[in-house]
Formats: C-alpha cells, sequence, structure tokens
C-alpha cells in the first residue's frame, strides 16, 4: 500500500480518481467474416472451404465454425457470416483465432490461421466504457487474406 500526505492547500492539486475493480466483467465480441480470397489448392482442385474460430480465456475454450463453401476453383468464398462470442475480463490469457480450414479431406486441413490477443481491446473498453467499432478490412492469415470486421 501506498500513502501520500499532503498539506491542505494542495488537495485540490490532486483530484481523486476512482480506483479500478478486479471484479470480472462479461463482454460480447461479434464479427462477421464476409469472404476469403487466394486460399492455396493444387492445380485443377476444387476445395471447400469454411472458417473456424477459437476463443481461449485461461481454463476456457469456445469454438464455431462458419457453414461450408463447396467447390471453389479459384479459392475465394463468399460469407457474410456473423459471431457472437461472450469472453470475460480481467484474464490473462484472451485470445481469439481465426482459422480457414478445407473440408474436402477426411479431416479439415487448416489452410490459413491468424491469432489476435485480445486483451488491449478489452482492456481499452472495460476503461473506456464504451464499445470499440472497426472498421470492414481485410487481416492477413498466414500468407492469406480474410476479410473480417471485428
Amino acid at each position: 500500500m501506498w500513502i501520500e500526505i499532503y498539506e491542505k492547500n494542495q488537495e485540490n492539486a490532486f483530484p481523486l480518481q476512482p480506483l479500478p475493480s478486479n471484479c470480472i466483467e462479461e463482454y460480447e465480441l461479434q464479427f462477421v467474416v464476409w469472404r476469403v480470397k487466394k486460399i492455396p489448392k493444387s492445380q485443377g482442385e476444387k476445395i471447400d472451404i469454411s472458417v473456424k474460430i477459437e476463443i481461449s480465456q485461461n481454463n476456457y475454450k469456445s469454438e464455431d465454425i462458419t457453414d461450408i463453401h463447396y467447390n471453389s476453383r479459384d479459392g475465394n468464398a463468399v460469407f457474410n457470416y456473423r459471431f457472437v462470442e461472450k469472453l470475460h475480463f480481467p484474464n490473462k490469457f484472451n485470445r481469439l483465432t481465426i482459422k480457414v480450414l478445407n473440408n474436402r479431406t477426411l479431416s479439415s486441413e487448416v489452410k490459413a490461421e491468424l491469432n489476435i490477443d485480445l486483451t488491449n481491446y478489452l482492456r481499452n473498453i472495460r476503461r473506456k466504457r464504451s464499445k470499440i467499432q472497426k472498421k470492414k478490412n481485410w487481416e492477413r492469415l498466414t500468407g492469406k487474406w480474410l476479410k473480417i470486421i471485428i
């Protein structure tokens, strides 16, 4: 604990500030996967594309997946799929993982992946007590592109 003692005439020089709470609060993450493009495939092969997300927080993990875009010949797919996930903060580990999958094989093959640390986003939301909205943009996934809005 730290205590500072001031003279009576100095009390207005340092206004009181509320202390942050350690109570765990629930937040909601909403984002849309619009489309993916240039997903690698073999020559002449078709690809069945889906997008999977994983939310990891301390001992909690949730997963969700889009529908499958069948028979893509050029490695592009259009989804317009909205993800809504519950998050809790403060946590030491807040990660969003986005994977582009090829579902044509027996086990879904990961073609591209993006990891986003959500800690700073959640810290800013908690501090400002307002939502954060980002514009639609392309996010780079291990060499390929995925159009998302977070």
